[in-house]
């Protein structure tokens, strides 16, 4: 089951881009669950680092990549904490 979001942004030089979020899964002993983690991909960016939010607190996250500007991944942020809220 494909589980991603896809994100529309807009680039700070004013641009729009598709960004996909796939959720990262992992075996808990039960089943499969999500991570926490995301891959973030587009088809013009390709592979643009990862998205990890704390388990605990999905408003505690960090960015792993170096493509996407602050602004950016926040829009990203937002519309991945609007899914898993």
């Amino acid at each position: 089951m494909d589980n991603s979001i896809t994100i529309h942004i807009k680039k700070d030089d004013g641009s729009s881009v598709s960004i996909v979020a796939t959720p990262q899964i992992m075996d808990d002993g039960g089943g499969m669950v999500p991570n926490g983690v995301y891959g973030l991909t587009s088809k013009s960016l390709l592979n643009i680092g990862e998205l990890a939010f704390h388990l605990e607190d999905k408003h505690r996250w960090e960015y792993c990549g170096d493509i996407l500007s602050d602004d950016e991944i926040e829009q990203i942020v937002l519309a991945i904490q609007k899914v898993i809220a």
